[in-house]
This record gives structure tokens, sequence and C-alpha cells, in this order.
């Protein structure tokens, strides 16, 4: 077979560099602790994108809705026996038949408890002595969700559910390991990676540290008020601010820019007026000039516990901030597009050179 001329083989490979250069991998680290929010805010990011759920997806969904209320008012009944909350007899028989749930993943249920369950899960939240413990639900873990579970528990164990949604949002699902959701906007192919936020899962973070275009990293606003799942003795916030602090200052993230996400706006808001701030941050109270804050001053005040992490050599460094609810597509598809937006124009030259070549090869093709 004779081989092909200079000229030809010349313009193949001219044709497939220029094919490989017009598309842009730039890699988005989202990162924060466990209940952050980091999950729900690449939920939000695929239902913008019209990114579909898979059959697979949505028995995910179903089963973590039934999982979610099972646990957190499991959580709720042992919690009111450690507080020496008396159960009356009808509210212990619902306890009763609780405990007798055993959550089976495989047929029949599917992942879906039994409706008598679920009628016992909606009497136990409607009832006093389970109110009373949640209103100390500072003082152990529980998911912030919770309350849309128990609500919604009767509608979740229908046999012709399928998940709303809402409820894709809303569900809670442990991320294990590393996810990676890919979104093509030419020229620029987004590569968004969410790892898992708990303790034991952060030592695999650094295997993503590498070629990465910016940093976004969440902060669960109602973690003020709330202790960790791995640590009951610990405060959310302060692991939190604990861990930015280790991530924002390390040698590889020197040039990267970071953007901090404030989740859980609407939470807060409720929040703040019931719990003040200075029961995290004592020193808050003592402050003439937050001495009568409002949510604004209280956002401010810890803004400025996150800025104050970072180590003499980024003292200028910027960290943008954007306070939302992720539960909220607006407030998210908001968020997304200052990050992405600055990312842009942080690389216009690169992201230019790109378009233009783009924009070569569909001449070429018409």
């Amino acid at each position: 077979m004779p081989r092909p001329k200079r000229d030809a083989r010349h313009k193949e490979v001219e044709n497939f560099l220029e094919t490989t250069d017009s598309k842009l991998q730039y890699k988005v680290l989202l990162l924060g602790t466990g209940e952050s929010g980091k999950s729900t805010v690449l939920k939000q990011i695929k239902t913008i994108y019209k990114i579909g759920r898979t059959d697979e997806e949505l028995a995910e969904i179903t089963c973590a809705m039934h999982v979610n209320a099972v646990e957190n008012m499991q959580i709720l009944c042992n919690q009111a026996e450690e507080f020496g909350i008396k159960f009356s007899t009808e509210t212990q028989e619902h306890v009763d038949t609780l405990r007798k749930c055993s959550i089976n993943l495989e047929p029949p249920y599917g992942g879906r408890v039994p409706p008598q369950v679920a009628s016992a899960i909606s009497a136990l939240w409607l009832s006093q002595e389970i109110q009373n413990t949640y209103e100390r639900s500072n003082e152990f873990w529980i998911l912030d969700s919770c309350e849309y579970y128990f609500k919604n528990v009767e509608r979740f164990v229908e046999e012709d559910y399928v998940p709303t949604e809402e409820d894709a949002i809303m569900a809670r699902v442990r991320t294990q390991g590393i996810l990676e959701t890919k979104i093509q906007q030419d020229p620029i192919e987004w590569s968004i990676i969410d790892v898992a936020g708990q303790k034991g899962s952060r030592k695999k973070w650094v295997t993503c540290f590498d070629n990465v275009k910016c940093v976004i990293f969440l902060v669960n606003l109602a973690g003020y008020n709330a202790v960790c799942w791995e640590d009951p003795l610990k405060n959310q916030m302060h692991d939190t601010v604990e861990l930015f602090k280790e991530i924002v200052n390390l040698p590889t993230f020197h040039d990267i820019p970071f953007y901090l996400f404030f989740n859980k706006k609407d939470l807060f808001e409720q929040m703040i007026r019931k719990f003040p701030l200075a029961n995290c941050y004592p020193q808050f109270k003592g402050l003439a000039k937050f001495a009568n804050a409002d949510v604004t001053v209280a956002l401010e005040y810890l803004t400025s516990k996150f800025q104050e992490q970072l180590g003499e050599d980024l003292q200028d460094k910027k960290l943008p901030t954007v306070y939302m609810a992720s539960r909220l597509k607006k407030d998210v598809q908001h968020a997304w597009e200052e990050v992405r937006d600055a990312v842009v124009l942080q690389n216009k030259k690169e992201v230019d050179k790109a378009r233009k070549k783009q924009e070569k090869m569909q001449k070429k093709k018409k």
C-alpha cells in the first residue's frame, strides 16, 4: 500500500491537533465537610444542564427517602430516651412499630418500608415527646432535612411512588469515594468533582488535586448549631473552619482561585433567631459591633472567620463569597454561573483561542 503523501499526512495531523486543542478540560473541585451540600449542588447543576437521571439513580433516591425517614426517627426516639423523656402508651406503640422495622434493600420492599411503619413515623413526628427532643437537636447529630422526610414518608411508601425533583434534591445519600460529572459548554468540558466529606474519606482528596482550575468550598451555615456525625462532641462549624484552613493553605492551591459557598442560608435564618451565634462563638456577643446582630451581620462574622484562616503569604488572596440555599435551583444556578464566568474570564486568551479553532473547524465542515 503506498504511503500517503506528506501534505496529506500533515493535513491529517493538523486536523487532529485542531480537534484536540479546541476542547478545553477544566476541572472544578467541590470540597467541604459532610452535610455541607456538595452533592445537592451537583444534583442541581445536573438539573440545570438537563442531565437526566437513570432508573438506577431513581431507585437509589427512593431507597434513600425510606432510609432517611426511618434512621432519623430512630435517632430521635433513642435520643428522647437518653434525655429521660417518658413516652405515653400510644407513642410507645409507635416506637415499637418503628423498631421492628429493618429496612430491606431487596424485594418485597426494594428499599421501601411497610405502610404501617410510615404511619408510625408520621404519628411520632406529631407527638409532644419527639417534638421536645427535636427542640434539642443541636445536642446530637441528625440530618437537618429530617423534617422533610417525616412529613412526606407516607407519600414515599405509595406503590406508584416516583421521586419528584424536590425529592431528588432532598435525598441524602452519603458520597462514597469520588464522583465526577462532565458538562460540555463549547469550547470547555467542565469536570466537576465531588468527594466524600466525612473525616475518614478526606485522605483520598489528594488524588483529585492535580490540574484544578478552581475550588468551590461549601460551608453548612446551619452547622454552627450542630455537632459532627463522626464526633458528637465537636461543633460542625468549628470542624469546617479547621478543614478550610488546612486545604486553602496547601502549596498545591497557592495560585488556585477559591470560592466560598455558604449553604443552607434558609435554615440559618430560621435558626439564628432561636439559637444565638454566640453559642458557637462566645466572642461574637462581646463585640459591640455585633451586639444586636441581625442575619446579615452574623453572616459577615462567619465569613470573617474563614478569611482569618489564610496564611501570611495568602493575605491578598480573594475569597469570592455566595450565600445560598442549595435546595433552590435558582440559587445554585446563580452561584455556579458566577464561578463559571470568573474562570472563563481568568482564562480568556485560552478560551478565545479554542473558540476560534472550533469556528474554523465548523467552517471547513461546511
